[in-house]
């Protein structure tokens, strides 16, 4: 087994240009704490709605939090200064910022979220507390400077907030008044309906969170999530028409012709941070060590690669399962490079939530490997958004069990065999439906309708929380 620890890098600078403030349209605040060159899943969104926008009619502002290892040039971008609450407070009490109290302290960390240790759940209380009501608050105040000045020096006709973190969407409640313009609330993840999040609040915590989240965005003139599952958990919860589902994309030029050499060997890669227990591959190392002990599968042509933040559960499971000879481990690399391994592999790995409420999860990775045009295998779950996006675009299949791992795993050895290669049958017309520019389009449209609209009703809560008459 390889194990490769490799830095991070930046994305190039001006790789996400705006349109220039002379090409005409509108202009649309978009409200964003990750934005290129600054490389987090968070950012991709944002970056595709700032450029693909402007071709239909609407130029993005953008407010978003300053980094220092990423300055940006653009123009129509604010970037400002950027509080980080928690590394306050640790320094306050004379720890490191930069590293983890469990560490600082020699305090064991459970291997899975849902730890049981006494001293975490009070740790993660504590954070609770001073970080409420979302780890981001200290961006608040510089932002609110900011859009003092992005309302002297722009005419801005609507609001795009994209969370989390949900910081974005306080800001963007305190925008709609001072720009006296419609408001869309962008939920790439749910805020208090998303079971990985709920399942670390109960009880009183859980409803002044719920009453957080009502409170910040019952003004907004609608809401968008990625997936329709979600959006129909929105409307139970807010009852509103106004809730639209816009699902995330890949930008196309990221992917240009011709593609990339495929490896020789039988390579099965996976991209992005793990979960254990959540978003875990240990029922895919198992079918791949069944497969290997029946001689199905022959350690000589496989490669089993993992690119991201290294687990050491991942790291364990290999020496249990007798997969070091076949597996590399990298760490995270850059984003250009990420492209490249996925668009040279035979197989592209995809871990589903295990959690069957989580019907909903549409990952940005999965557009990303749309984008690659290789098969994609997408191991665990339930059915859902995930199987009908594969369903729709053949780009790749989903499997709910370990035997139908196998006869999938089978299935494409025996091409790769045969062929060469595992052959890649994705439907062009039905992927090139789900990029960025398409994302762009369809938010245009409902920036067009809500504008239009003069009198838009509000959001009504219809479950889960008190009554706005009770309200505080």
């Amino acid at each position: 087994m390889i194990v490769r620890a490799q830095s991070a890098q930046r994305w190039s600078p001006g790789a996400f240009p705006l349109q220039s403030m002379e090409s005409g349209g509108r202009y649309v605040l978009l409200v964003a704490f990750s934005y290129p060159p600054v490389e987090r899943v968070g950012a991709l969104r944002p970056a595709g709605l700032a450029k693909y926008l402007p071709s239909f009619g609407w130029i993005p502002v953008v407010l978003t939090a300053g980094r220092p290892e990423a300055r940006r040039t653009e123009r129509n971008v604010f970037e400002t200064p950027y509080r980080d609450v928690l590394a306050c407070w640790k320094a306050k009490l004379g720890l490191d910022p930069s590293r983890g109290v469990h560490q600082q302290f020699g305090l064991p960390v459970a291997a899975k979220p849902d730890s049981r240790f006494a001293h975490t759940r009070i740790l993660r209380a504590v954070k609770g507390i001073l970080t409420y009501p979302d780890p981001s608050k200290g961006w608040i105040p510089f932002a609110r400077e900011a859009l003092a000045e992005i309302a002297r020096r722009y005419r801005i006709e609507a609001i795009i907030s994209t969370a989390p973190p949900f910081t974005a969407h306080m800001i963007a409640s305190e925008a709609k008044p001072l720009l006296n313009c419609p408001w869309v609330a962008d939920y790439r993840d749910l805020w208090n309906t998303h079971t990985l999040t709920m399942g670390e609040r109960t009880g009183l915590a859980a409803a002044i969170m719920r009453r957080t989240e009502w409170r910040t965005i019952r003004h907004a003139d609608a809401l968008v999530t990625v997936s329709e599952p979600w959006a129909e958990r929105l409307r139970r919860r807010y009852g509103s028409h106004r809730v639209a589902a816009i699902a995330n994309g890949f930008d196309a030029e990221e992917f240009p012709p011709p593609p990339n050499p495929l490896t020789k060997e039988f390579t099965i890669t996976h991209t992005g941070q793990f979960y254990e227990g959540r978003r875990d591959p240990t029922e895919l190392l198992r079918a791949v060590r069944e497969l290997i002990d029946e001689g199905s599968l022959a350690e000589s042509d496989l490669r089993l690669r993992f690119y991201g933040p290294v687990e050491p559960f991942l790291i364990n499971l290999l020496s249990e399962l007798r997969l070091e000879q076949v597996s590399e481990v990298h760490a995270s690399i850059p984003r250009n490079k990420c492209l490249e391994v996925q668009r040279e592999s035979q197989i592209l790995l995809l871990l589903t939530w295990w959690n069957p409420e989580e019907s909903g999860v549409l990952t940005g990775k999965v557009y990303e490997y749309l984008g690659s045009r290789r098969p994609i295998l997408a191991v665990g779950g339930g059915r859902g958004a995930i199987t009908e996006l594969l369903e729709h675009t053949q780009a790749g299949v989903q499997t709910l069990s370990k035997e139908k791992t196998k006869e999938v795993l089978r299935e494409w050895y025996g091409l790769y065999r045969h062929l060469g290669q595992v052959p890649y049958h994705g439907d062009s017309g039905a992927i090139m439906q789900h990029t960025h520019r398409e994302m762009a389009r369809k938010y245009a449209a409902l920036l067009n309708a809500i504008a239009r609209a003069s009198d838009s009703p509000r959001l009504v809560e219809t479950g889960g929380a008190p009554p706005m008459g009770r309200m505080a």
